[in-house]
């Protein structure tokens, strides 16, 4: 019978609430025994909190990406053959020359006002410091630009 992901998800929790349970913080103990109790306990209930359904099907990515850290964290043995320089590496190559030559910060922003003629179909009345922020074409509510 093949694991399925909710399997391995489940043995990894046991295997930290059971062996290492000392090592682990009150903080990630506790979240991780809660995360545990809801797969073995809700793993078949369909709920509506999720996208696709299955509220406890598996961890999620986030919840997955902390058990797996605290885990290398504290029995030191990198869990997938990835992380344990098992998968050999490719050969390097160059970066192509559009990419070797690129900026090194955006380019800088327009200066406002700077570039341009000023519009003359918006133009404000001046009267900003009497509270008018509108502009003379109409969109005046204070009766200042009129």
């Amino acid at each position: 019978m093949e694991m399925t992901q909710r399997d391995n998800d489940i043995q990894l929790l046991d295997e930290l609430l059971t062996r290492h349970a000392d090592e682990l913080t009150d903080v990630e103990a506790e979240a991780f025994a809660s995360m545990r109790f809801d797969l073995k306990a809700y793993g078949g209930i369909l709920g509506p909190e999720s996208a696709s359904g299955r509220r406890f099907q598996q961890l999620t990515r986030d919840q997955r990406a902390w058990v797996m850290s605290a885990h290398e964290r504290i029995v030191g043995k990198p869990l997938t053959r990835l992380t344990a320089g098992e998968v050999p590496r490719g050969r390097e190559v160059s970066l192509p020359p559009v990419l070797q030559y690129l900026p090194k910060k955006p380019p800088p922003l327009p200066r406002s006002g700077a570039t341009g003629p000023a519009r003359a179909s918006r133009r404000h009345c001046g009267r900003a410091d009497e509270g008018c922020y509108a502009f003379i074409n109409g969109d005046c509510t204070c009766g200042c630009c009129s």
